[in-house]
């Protein structure tokens, strides 16, 4: 491959990589190649990115943290969403969703798991395991370091369902259904951090 800029003749390395394109510093692809030229410019050669970043929000969603604002600013975008529509789907003021993607504000905690609500039923994932298993997860790792997010390029260019053209909307109804489910999840925390406070007088 030529260099775009100086067209010297690039050197090609397999290896991981940060994925800088994802705008998400905890994100990293492995067995890609990285075009290097001797003057300074590189290149990441990415096949199949619309795949990439529909496994990467598969990933996004079902990891045990909560949503950070660059990591909802990369769902939304992914689902094709402007802000205002994304904000109307999910119940708030654009300007809210605005302060969580430059991360003036934290989200709710009800909010993140209505966020990934919304994104599992744009990738076609069912909410169970978010209910069950993933959201009490990221509920207890609240204000820990996130893990990193390795994907493999092999992990991508398997064949993937494709995203329905527009994302499904969440109903009031089911809001109120998270909503009383979180707010039991955060109580259950809160009860089982009482006793663990009262163990250790």
């Amino acid at each position: 491959m030529k260099c775009p800029q100086c067209k010297s003749e690039m050197a090609a390395i397999t290896g991981r990589h940060r994925y800088k394109g994802s705008g998400l510093d905890h994100v990293f692809l492995t067995d890609v190649e990285v075009f290097e030229c001797s003057c300074g410019e590189r290149l990441m050669a990415l096949p199949r990115v619309k795949d990439l970043n529909a496994l990467l929000g598969r990933k996004l969603i079902m990891q045990p943290s909560l949503l950070g604002g660059e990591e909802i600013r990369f769902l939304r975008k992914n689902m094709r969403l402007k802000a205002k529509d994304f904000a109307d789907k999910i119940g708030v003021q654009q300007s809210t969703v605005s302060r969580w993607e430059k991360g003036k504000q934290q989200p709710d905690i009800h909010v993140d798991f209505v966020i990934r609500a919304l994104c599992a039923a744009h990738y076609g994932l069912g909410a169970k395991e978010l209910i069950d298993v993933i959201w009490p997860e990221a509920l207890k790792n609240a204000g820990k370091e996130k893990p990193k997010i390795e994907l493999s390029k092999a992990d991508w260019m398997e064949p993937v369902l494709e995203a329905p053209q527009k994302p499904a909307s969440i109903s009031e109804n089911d809001i109120e259904i998270i909503a009383a489910r979180v707010s039991q999840l955060v109580a259950d925390r809160m009860k089982n951090d009482f006793h663990e406070t009262r163990d250790d007088l």
